[in-house]
């Protein structure tokens, strides 16, 4: 009986410990889509709109100043912030696998080009000194072009912080339940050897009585 008492309580540990490393590595998956996916998506979001909002401050700057300084750092600013756009789509586009994500993405790349498109021939204006023309493209045309576009990064921002929740609270069930088999586990082995040390005892004094 000590030897059958024996062999459950180790096939018990054992199954116990295979059960606490499959939740381990449910955690570890979680908790690599929090810092892997979901962080690194969340900071290419605020980058684009970051870019996106550069890009309307210097637009309406080249038709405020006259200043050939802060003209140029104004096209040099709307450069760099393309720039910037485009490598948080890079981002974006690899890390994104949901349907919705992908949906909202396409919706995104659409108004984004409309944005570069009406912004072109915006600073084409601009180059030709063509100032109240641009004004009248920037009231009538880029202005209302630019507030979809920040509509769609909106959608997107929306969607992806609630899958980050999501992903955090199924994380913090994984971790819940290992650290509940691992009570679990110890309580059993308690017992277990509890078990096994009377009946140890009963087994050596019983022949002296």
């Amino acid at each position: 009986r000590l030897a059958v008492a024996f062999a459950v309580m180790v096939l018990l540990l054992v199954a116990l410990g295979a059960l606490s490393l499959v939740r381990s590595a449910s955690q570890r998956a979680e908790l690599t889509d929090v810092v892997g996916v979901r962080i690194p998506i969340t900071k290419a979001l605020g980058a684009l709109a970051d870019g996106v909002n550069v890009q309307a401050t210097q637009y309406r700057n080249l038709v405020i100043f006259s200043n050939e300084t802060i003209l140029k750092a104004s096209r040099d600013q709307i450069v760099e912030a393309r720039a910037r756009v485009a490598e948080a789509y890079q981002v974006l586009g690899r890390l994104i696998v949901s349907d919705k994500g992908k949906e909202a993405l396409a919706r995104m790349e659409q108004q984004r080009a409309d944005f570069l498109k009406v912004g072109d021939q915006y600073l084409a204006l601009i180059q030709q000194g063509q100032k109240d023309e641009a004004i009248k493209l920037l009231e009538e045309q880029l202005r209302p072009v630019q507030l979809a576009y920040r509509a769609s990064i909106r959608e997107q921002v929306e969607l992806q912080s609630q899958l980050t929740i999501t992903a955090w609270q199924r994380a913090e069930s994984q971790a819940g339940a290992l650290l509940r088999d691992m009570l679990i586990a110890a309580a059993l082995a308690i017992g277990i050897a509890i078990f096994l040390a009377i009946a140890i005892i009963r087994s050596i004094t019983r022949p002296l009585a």
